[in-house]
């Protein structure tokens, strides 16, 4: 077979396409293979061409198929590669973007990604978030990862020099697969030595590489070839090229079901019923990961983003999915037996997780926001608090409850930064203030009196009422405490009231009361809306069986089969009417009522005083508000601990938001 190592233009890309054009030579097939320079999965360099270039000659021999391998870029070949006849494609990911445009033969190997650094190690999104500049190969796979995620501080580079330039500082991270960067670091691929320590992050998730055919591509081909792969993966042959270039390892598919979820003890009761979804559906296996949230939501993002078809269902909420929906990462749920009730779903929040009508996910369980407090010491302070307080209101009765010395705080409120962690509480007391996010311009103004008079009250309530490790107490670690007696009140999700109000579970159940979620200037949007929601990626490998699964946790029964199994107040909340008509449930939760009218009346269309160009409550419904409620969330935090005034807060927030919408074209 014949290498051609033209002189060539470096490809500005993360992967590396083969195309296939058949035509008879001598009586053969002979295949013209065009492939781009990645090491080490291809390279130009004759005596060790990279790990594709090998396979792919061994299995082209295998199959009987002549043909030679030529370098070209890759921009050039995606544009023409699904219109082409007799294309072959290899390796790409499967992405959402590129999935109707091939035919997927088999899945190859699966390749980490990570930030990787000469200072900083990098082990989160939220982290990457702050950094100066990202290095990636421009027009890649991993450039579009990013810039789908809505990061702004992305540094696309075309030169093969990317190492380079990240040991000489260029950049303060290089995002690509870990293979590639030890690689680089291992055998000398720049023109000057590399002297500094590479410092690997965590792995953020895993890039699935497949063989693909166009359309059009001949089956007779197709089959021959993966016969090929799979006779040397079955002797060794394939496990001993790979081990030239990478590390072994297996991508067989697993018939399990593998679900992604957020940890919380409706997550944990799930798990616990695993084996009566497994009891019914013979041959079916589930496997959970149960992550924090933060944690979650990296590792989905990864997972999606790349196409690696880790997961086979992911929890994600009503933020996520109608954005994902329109981008083609979710598969739509349109089919429903009779007994799931599809009409029973709480309208609001079958709204929040649709796209153009159609559901992309079904809510595991959903929520609003509430004011969580304690009868009892409101009472022995002589105090009250009304069913729709204010703001001041809310701060009267955290004074009367406030007492360290006897173990009680009088507010806990969230701390921790993060878009869906302080930034959730913030928004809503924003909103309640009469603030917003953006003009109708989609100019940021958080620089502004409505944001400064909501920022000066949350910082008041938790400097003077809250716990001392306020800045780090997430929802969990709320609950936590004002399960054990230790919170004068709570603002916070209305799920928490299963908890609160279960004796098992809370030392001050027959204590909790609850009112409205306190408001000021305006009282639009200070209730949030929010659903944790099991969705199907559209790069599943199981998904008849995620939709019997998702049906099935999703369902009226299932709720009923937790109630039976662990109480009626723990039953999975908000997400169907029935629920709420159930005696059962109204017999053991008395706040059922609340809860349901915070969900009805929460408005994610109409979220804030003044008119805004865009939906949601506690967040803004656009695929960069991940990058900006992190960064503003950071800056909250800072001003809360008093590591900065909150006029530098909130105008560092406002320059970092202009910047990353500006880059993401928001301004013409």
């Amino acid at each position: 077979m014949t290498v051609l190592l033209g002189k060539m233009a470096r490809p500005a890309v993360a992967l590396c396409l083969l195309v296939l054009g058949s035509y008879p030579v001598n009586g053969a097939e002979h295949l013209k293979v065009f492939t781009s320079a990645v090491p080490p999965i291809a390279q130009e360099d004759e005596a060790r061409p990279g790990f594709a270039v090998e396979l792919v000659k061994a299995a082209l021999r295998e199959a009987k198929l002549d043909g030679e391998v030529v370098f070209v870029p890759w921009p050039r070949l995606l544009d023409s590669g699904g219109s082409r006849t007799g294309t072959l494609v290899f390796p790409v990911p499967r992405l959402a973007k590129v999935e109707s445009d091939f035919t997927w033969i088999t899945p190859l190997v699966d390749l980490d990604l990570s930030f990787v650094s000469t200072s900083q190690e990098v082990h989160s999104l939220a982290q990457a978030l702050e950094l100066r500049s990202i290095l990636v190969r421009g027009q890649s796979v991993y450039e579009y990862m990013l810039r789908d995620y809505g990061f702004g501080n992305v540094e696309p580079v075309s030169s093969g020099n990317i190492p380079l330039m990240l040991a000489k500082g260029r950049a303060d991270a290089w995002f690509t697969t870990t293979d590639e960067a030890r690689w680089a670091w291992s055998t000398g691929q720049t023109a000057v030595p590399l002297d500094v320590p590479l410092k690997l992050g965590k792995v953020m998730g895993q890039q699935r590489m497949w063989l693909a055919g166009s359309k059009g591509l001949d089956r007779g081909i197709a089959e021959r070839i993966s016969r090929a792969i799979a006779a040397m993966r079955e002797d060794g042959r394939f496990n001993a090229i790979m081990a030239a270039y990478l590390p072994p390892r297996t991508t067989t598919a697993n018939a399990a079901v593998h679900v992604a979820a957020v940890k919380n003890r409706e997550i944990v009761n799930l798990q616990s019923a695993i084996k009566d979804f497994e009891a019914s559906n013979p041959g079916v296996s589930v496997e959970i990961s149960i992550l924090q949230e933060g944690e979650l939501r990296d590792s989905i993002a990864a997972d999606v983003f790349s196409g690696s078809g880790r997961y086979d269902v992911i929890a994600i909420g009503t933020y996520e999915t109608p954005i994902w929906a329109k981008k083609g990462w979710l598969r739509p749920i349109v089919e429903f037996p009779a007994s799931y009730d599809v009409d029973d779903l709480m309208p609001s929040v079958k709204a929040a997780l649709s796209y153009e009508d159609r559901l992309y996910a079904l809510p595991f369980y959903a929520e609003s926001s509430v004011t969580y407090f304690r009868k009892d010491l409101l009472e022995k302070a002589g105090a009250s608090l009304p069913a729709n307080p204010t703001y001041q209101d809310i701060l009267a009765a955290a004074r009367a409850m406030h007492d360290p010395a006897g173990g009680v705080f009088g507010a806990c409120l969230r701390g921790k930064p993060g878009w869906g962690e302080n930034m959730a509480l913030i928004s809503t007391i924003v909103n309640g203030h009469g603030g917003r996010w953006f003009d109708e311009t989609w100019r940021p103004q958080i620089d502004t009196q409505e944001w400064k008079a909501a920022l000066l009250w949350y910082r008041a309530m938790l400097k003077d009422f809250g716990p001392p490790n306020a800045a780090e107490l997430d929802y969990n670690g709320n609950l936590a405490l004002f399960a054990q007696g230790k919170c004068g009140l709570w603002i916070d999700a209305t799920v928490a009231a299963g908890t609160l109000f279960d004796p098992t579970m809370s030392s001050v159940a027959t204590k909790v009361g609850l009112a409205a979620a306190p408001h000021g200037a305006s009282d639009r949007g200070t209730q949030w809306l929010w659903s944790w929601a099991f969705a199907i990626p559209s790069t599943s490998q199981q998904f008849p069986e995620a939709l019997r699964f998702v049906q099935w946790a999703t369902s009226k029964s299932y709720i009923q089969a937790i109630g039976g199994r662990f109480g009626w107040v723990v039953a999975p909340p908000g997400t169907r009417q029935s629920t709420y008509r159930d005696p059962r449930y109204r017999a053991s939760a008395p706040f059922a009522d609340a809860v349901r009218d915070a969900i009805v009346q929460a408005d994610p269309n109409r979220p804030t005083q003044h008119a805004v160009p865009y939906k949601g409550i506690q967040y803004v419904a656009i695929p960069e508000f991940q990058a900006v409620g992190t960064r503003v969330g950071q800056e909250m935090a800072k001003f809360l601990t008093g590591k900065t005034t909150l006029d530098d807060a909130l105008f560092r927030a406002n320059a970092a938001t202009t910047e990353i919408m500006n880059a993401a074209g928001y301004y013409k």
